[in-house]
């Protein structure tokens, strides 16, 4: 990371793998942000103690995880016969909305249900 300050970040290599959620972005903008720190503050090393003042909330990892794993189960492929029966029949109908959006009616304009019409006032 730096030839200025020293690192002891492999001895635990779990925990960051841990806190990074195993994404090598968030570990190195982690480490960026540790450097920095570290930089400024003339800190002796970087190790896992020092790192911790910078890492992700366990509650941001696990929100991270979640949406990891939703996206992998999007990209699961489907079978020839799926794609098959979608170029012949189509998409099915309720997965796709066709409605038109309404239209509103000018603002101050009156609806013409709301007024009583006829008999009530002869």
């Amino acid at each position: 990371m730096s030839l200025h300050i020293p690192t002891r970040l492999d001895t635990h290599a779990e925990y960051f793998y841990k806190k990074s959620a195993g994404c090598v972005g968030i570990l190195k903008d982690w480490l960026c942000r540790c450097l920095e720190y570290a930089l400024l503050e003339s800190a002796p090393a970087i190790d896992d103690k020092f790192a911790e003042r910078f890492a992700l909330k366990n509650r941001g990892v696990m929100t991270i995880i979640e949406e990891a794993c939703l996206g992998e189960v999007k990209l699961i492929d489907v079978g020839d016969d799926i794609l098959l029966d979608l170029l012949t029949n189509g998409v099915l109908p309720g997965s796709v909305n066709h409605e038109l959006p309404t239209k509103r009616p000018r603002p101050g304009k009156r609806y013409p249900k709301r007024d009583p019409v006829g008999g009530l006032f002869a």
